[in-house]
């Protein structure tokens, strides 16, 4: 292409061009300007179908490269007429270098391409490329044909040719090549790669296994030993009351439940609350016989205090684990017990700067606390510790495999043993940065085998627990239930109320039982039959009542049986609670002994002032062993 001749003073395309320029500049539209370009249009066209070789610009170059062009399909290649043509354009205009680059961008096609000058007023635009070639407007000389943006050819698509038309019909256009010299689509495809390089990568992942609330069923929980080891290098963490519940874990003091634990290869214990019960010397030697890490944020004793948090090391990530126990476990403890509590909250600010310095990948918080569990729920106090990604939860016996609670993830498995959480931890392979939590509650598999490990560990306590197990303590005429709600003429709740007040030598005594009626036991009751209806470790205490302390305890325990599935019975005194909300105390006796459970005391608001002021008695022993030698004490066949 032949270079474009500069402008020159009079050359009648500065004049023109400045003429089209002040009028826009005035607001005003060139319609006379517009009209002739519309007649040298049809001119053009008319000497162009007569000489097919001059059809039009783009077929004529496309000729000299030896290159077949489909009118604007290839429109990278008027690149340098459009920019000899912005070059004519933007000197007639006297704009700057700025417009000049925007003048050129290669692949504007036949779109108006503008740009905004300091030089000129505000809102004004500038065309930067020509429409058509016109050889009579530039006097003959094969010059430039310029088109403002008054002029309305602008906007004009000129008439497409019946070849043209069947391609466009046919959805046969060919797509344009990108072109690599031009600085857009190089632009374009370095956005792209950086928009691959910024996308995730999907690389490590840390698996992590938790049960909680197995309350010491050893063979359900060897039953998921196989699916437990399925993978070496998974987190395991159990979130507490673990060692009470059966009877084989009470005569080992929770042993067989640690035993497990070590042959599965637990990281991670977090006592429960059901785990303080068989008191303060078992519980501190099962954590020292834990070979992972025992941890208790928040409570210690003289000479042991359990692990805050701590950090483990997975597949190159890092990840830190602290552990809680309940948090109402200070008022469920007798005073005296050896035990300090520090409040949760306080437990937690106290150590994440411990657990931020050492910047983990992931922080997991194991709390033996379930969604809802007093006082205050799970989503208020997540709210103030948005550092923690992943909760561990229990105590409640509920199952949640996986919801979002205050920017973490919270996972809750079942209880005794029914099955475990299985929790997944993905990370960017890059920054290590994670990406995502998995989760999902996983059953055992009765297909799979027993494991030997779990048979081995379990095999010499079964020994030691079949002959006590099996032992007879009596015969009852009937066999023996839990009570239906409000249903305290049950013959447990007799049995139980005069066991306690027979064992202790107090005045009267208060039975308190849940509502479950779908346990039962034979007539003949075996010490694990007995376990099954009191699986609980309640220490008998006496505490002494005027008569008016003792009808306000009537009316709270009234109130107590209506809201919840508890059932009480009294013994040595005339009073009755119904969970109607009737209650009878016909003479109040002026004073009293009464025996109760230390749950009682510790829940119920008349007792509990008994705690503060030091008025009550432990006496050592527990309702179960006073239920146990009263039924040895009854006839073969007599009624409780």
């Amino acid at each position: 292409m032949s270079a474009v001749p500069p402008l020159r003073a009079g050359d009648h395309r500065l004049h023109r061009l400045r003429g089209a320029a002040e009028a826009r500049t005035r607001g005003v539209s060139d319609r006379d300007s517009a009209g002739r370009n519309r007649g040298l249009e049809t001119a053009r066209r008319t000497r162009a179908r007569a000489d097919p070789a001059r059809r039009n610009g783009h077929a004529r170059r496309a000729a000299r490269a030896g290159t077949r062009s489909e009118g604007r399909l290839h429109r990278a290649r008027t690149r340098p007429r459009r920019q000899a043509a912005a070059r004519i354009l933007l000197q007639a205009a006297g704009t700057g270098g700025a417009l000049a680059r925007r003048a050129h961008r290669p692949d504007a096609g036949d779109r108006q391409l503008a740009g905004r000058s300091d030089r000129t007023p505000e809102k004004q635009r500038i065309p930067a490329h020509p429409r058509h070639h016109d050889p009579q407007r530039a006097g003959g000389q094969g010059g430039h044909r310029i088109a403002l943006p008054g002029d309305r050819s602008l906007h004009r698509q000129p008439r497409r040719t019946a070849r043209r038309k069947q391609i466009y019909r046919s959805g046969a256009r060919r797509r344009r090549r990108p072109d690599f010299r031009d600085h857009r689509t190089v632009k374009s495809l370095l956005a792209a790669l950086a928009a691959l390089l910024l996308l995730p990568c999907p690389g490590g992942e840390v698996e992590i296994l938790c049960t909680t609330d197995l309350h010491g069923r050893a063979e359900e929980f060897a039953a998921l030993a196989p699916l437990l080891r399925k993978n070496p290098a998974a987190i395991r963490i159990d979130c507490g009351d673990t060692l009470q519940g059966t009877l084989l874990s009470r005569l080992s003091s929770g042993r067989i439940m640690i035993s497990l634990l070590n042959e599965l290869e637990y990281d991670v214990w977090v006592p429960g609350n059901h785990d303080f019960e068989f008191g303060p010397e078992p519980l501190v030697s099962a954590a020292r016989e834990f070979r992972g890490a025992t941890l208790g944020a928040e409570f210690a004793r003289d000479g042991f205090r359990p692990g805050a948090w701590t950090l483990l090391a997975r597949n190159g990530y890092r990840i830190a684990v602290t552990g809680m126990t309940d948090p109402k476990m200070p008022s469920r403890l007798l005073p005296g017990s050896g035990w300090s509590f520090e409040s949760n909250r306080d437990a937690l600010r106290r150590i994440m700067p411990e657990i931020l310095a050492v910047e983990p990948d992931l922080i997991v918080l194991a709390w033996h606390s379930g969604l809802y569990t007093p006082p205050g729920t799970m989503f208020r106090f997540l709210a103030e510790f948005p550092e923690i990604d992943l909760v561990l939860a229990g105590h409640s016996h509920e199952e949640e495999p996986g919801r979002g609670i205050s920017g973490a993830w919270f996972v809750q498995a079942g209880r005794y043993a029914g099955c475990f959480a299985r929790i997944t931890a993905e990370f960017d392979d890059r920054n290590g940065r994670l990406l995502r939590i998995r989760s999902e509650l996983v059953r055992p598999d009765p297909s799979q085998p027993p494991d030997a490990g779990t048979t081995r560990v379990l095999e010499p306590f079964l020994r030691a627990y079949r002959p006590v197990a099996e032992k007879v303590l009596a015969v009852t005429e009937q066999p023996l239930r839990l009570p239906e709600k409000g249903d305290n003429t049950a013959p447990i709740c007799r049995l139980g109320a005069e066991a306690m007040r027979d064992a202790t030598g107090a005045d009267a005594a208060l039975f308190s039982v849940s509502a479950l009626p779908e346990i039962g036991i034979p007539a003949e009751v075996t010490n694990a039959e007995l376990f099954r209806l009191l699986p609980y470790e309640n220490e008998l205490c006496t505490v002494k009542l005027t008569g008016e302390e003792f009808a306000r305890l009537v009316k709270e325990i009234g109130a107590a049986s209506r809201r919840g599935r508890s059932v009480f019975r009294f013994s040595g005194v005339d009073a009755e609670c119904r969970a109607e909300g009737g209650r009878h105390v016909p003479a109040p006796p002026e004073k009293l002994t009464l025996a109760v459970t230390a749950y009682t005391l510790t829940v119920t608001p008349v007792l509990k002032q008994k705690l503060e002021t030091g008025a009550f008695r432990r006496t050592g022993l527990f309702e179960r062993d006073a239920v146990a030698g009263y039924l040895k004490r009854l006839p073969k066949r007599g009624r409780p």
